[in-house]
């Protein structure tokens, strides 16, 4: 577990570096637990942009184009194709032409693929339960709020 050596305290710049620093943090321990997490459950090779898009595919049911993946998890359609190739490699996923529109490919789950699901499943609820750990509901709605503010910031 990560250990931060320094108490954020409003108002003072440096410690909104820090504040910074910690959102940067956060990502790491998460990427890293998410990591160990599947390799306990013998899922190996598999980064957490792979899961994103196998996740993508279990929450729409069916089949869904690289656009439509690409919105779902927002990566660019080029980083979509990198990512359903080499799912497509490992055995996880297939591709076939969409039903309708000949122009446009679907990325369909293989069995091998479905069977990660309950893996995933478990994977999120652990790690979401973590993460919020010692959290009151307050805590979480003013969490979100900063940084749904941050992102506005962001994306301005």
């Amino acid at each position: 577990m990560v250990r931060l050596r320094t108490k954020i305290m409003i108002g003072d710049e440096m410690n909104k570096y820090y504040a910074l620093n910690y959102i940067g943090q956060i990502n790491k321990s998460y990427r890293e637990y998410i990591d160990k997490a599947l390799v306990k459950e013998g899922v190996e090779g598999l980064a957490i942009s792979d899961g994103n898009v196998i996740a993508a595919l279990y929450s729409h049911g069916s089949g869904m184009t690289m656009k439509e993946i690409a919105i779902k998890v927002h990566r660019t359609k080029s980083t979509i194709s990198q990512l359903v190739e080499k799912l497509e490699k490992s055995g996880y996923v297939y591709k076939q032409k969409h039903h309708t529109d000949k122009r446009s490919t679907v990325v369909v789950l293989t069995e091998k693929g479905m069977m990660l699901k309950p893996i995933f499943s478990k994977i999120s609820t652990d790690v979401i339960d973590r993460f919020f750990d010692g959290f009151s509901d307050e805590m979480i709605e003013e969490l979100m709020k900063a940084l749904e503010k941050i992102m506005t910031n962001l994306s301005e």
